[in-house]
């Protein structure tokens, strides 16, 4: 899916043409949006990408595509601002707070970074399943391998506890408040 913030429309590009496109939605053109920048990648964009008023967050490529990365893009300009590398096998699935956010950048876990793109910490909880979900102090997550819910420490990236399960759950967790 396309991401959007105000008049721009953020569209993932995976078949002839691959990439990010920004489109600005001038409402009082007869011709429709206009392409103000596009940011080609390597194998295209699978999973949605996510904008902030100064940046846009995505993934280049699927699991199984060598040579991915998670980038940030200045949002006006299309410019990278930074990367990270994401293992071949890993979902690449992120989820963005306030102060950064966490990206499934390995097989089995996840890395949380900041806003200047310093990996914070690089977690092996198993493969995630699902996203996460992001509390003030912990984070919630549910894996696959080994079947289980854990909790972690959102500053450090510890586990705080986990439950192992018989069955690998359906979906990511949710928290109901």
């Amino acid at each position: 899916p396309v991401a959007c913030l105000g008049d721009r429309v953020y569209v993932p590009l995976h078949g002839d043409l691959k990439g990010l496109v920004c489109l600005h939605d001038d409402r009082q053109s007869r011709d429709g949006p206009v392409e103000l920048w596009r940011a080609d990648s390597l194998y295209g964009v699978w999973v949605s990408p996510a904008v902030t008023t100064e940046d846009v967050y995505f993934t280049d490529g699927r699991p199984g595509d060598d040579h991915r990365v998670f980038q940030c893009l200045d949002a006006q300009t299309g410019a990278r601002r930074w990367k990270l590398p994401v293992a071949s096998d890993a979902s690449g699935e992120f989820l963005l707070s306030r102060d950064g956010g966490l990206v499934m950048d390995q097989v089995d876990g996840l890395a949380y970074f900041d806003s200047a793109s310093e990996v914070v910490w690089r977690t092996s909880v198993g493969r995630v399943r699902g996203t996460p979900v992001m509390e003030q102090a912990t984070i919630i997550v549910a894996t696959e391998r080994p079947p289980a819910v854990a909790v972690l420490d959102r500053l450090s990236g510890k586990v705080l506890w986990q439950v192992l399960l018989k069955d690998a759950p359906a979906t990511g967790p949710v928290l109901y408040k």
